[in-house]
């Protein structure tokens, strides 16, 4: 199995999926930044030459066509442009049949809303009481005018 990690915590990610739990397993870790690169490679470096660390830009990856069974972007489509060409990239790097995962954050879920729904309210009021034992601050946030 060849694999390739592709985002912003790709070393770390990698080492996860490393030869150690698939002893057959190739894994590439590509991440943007060189700094990164070498820390992984110093960390991890016991894994070598079957987990490898590179330089390298989601956009556009080095690799050839059909080169990895499994393709991992998380937690980085969100936060830049065109993602539909990243899309595309990882697709192009992944074999036939193989497989490409993504996973993005979705930070507008993030959001409490307000009214009766309002999670402050539900927590100050429709739990008995639960919100004494937190901490001054939080009871002082859901206690706040408009909450």
């Amino acid at each position: 199995m060849r694999a390739c990690s592709t985002w912003a915590r790709a070393p770390a990610s990698s080492a996860r999926a490393s030869p150690k739990l698939l002893p057959e397993a190739q894994v590439l870790g590509v991440e943007l930044l060189p700094a990164s690169v070498e820390h992984a490679r110093e960390r991890h470096a016991a894994l070598a030459p079957r987990l490898k660390f590179e330089t390298g830009d989601a956009f556009h990856l080095a690799q050839p066509d059909n080169t990895f069974d499994l393709v991992a972007n998380r937690h980085m489509v969100q936060s830049v442009p065109h993602v539909d060409r990243i899309l595309a990239e990882l697709v192009r790097v992944t074999k036939p049949g193989g497989r490409v995962h993504v996973l993005a954050e979705d930070y507008s879920m993030l959001h409490m809303m307000s009214g009766p729904l309002d999670p402050g309210r539900f927590l100050a009021q429709g739990t008995g009481g639960i919100l004494r034992c937190a901490p001054a601050p939080i009871r002082a946030s859901a206690a706040a005018p408009g909450r």
